[in-house]
């Protein structure tokens, strides 16, 4: 890619950048509340089951072992790796 090319997709993209920023702006004049979910720190009994279902069965479908988390992603079954000193 030239140096031409380069400065010219570079000016693009600021520009698409300085127009998300004045929409963004727009939006927040006229009160529009930004699409993020609300986050819950609170678990349902039906989340701690499945969690805990979750956790079960990775312990023993593995000779790995295992430990849970509260996580907005999804992944609530984390696997703990040893630490090897080299």
């Amino acid at each position: 890619m030239s140096s031409f090319q380069a400065a010219n997709r570079e000016l693009q993209n600021r520009k698409i950048l300085e127009d998300l920023q004045m929409k963004k702006q727009l939006l927040l004049k006229q009160g529009a509340a930004p699409n993020s979910p609300p986050i819950s720190n609170s678990m349902s009994a039906d989340q701690l089951q499945h969690q805990r279902a979750a956790l079960i069965t990775a312990n023993a479908q593995s000779t790995g072992f295992y430990i849970t988390q509260d996580s907005s992603f999804g992944n609530i079954v984390l696997p703990v790796l040893p630490r090897y000193d080299a």
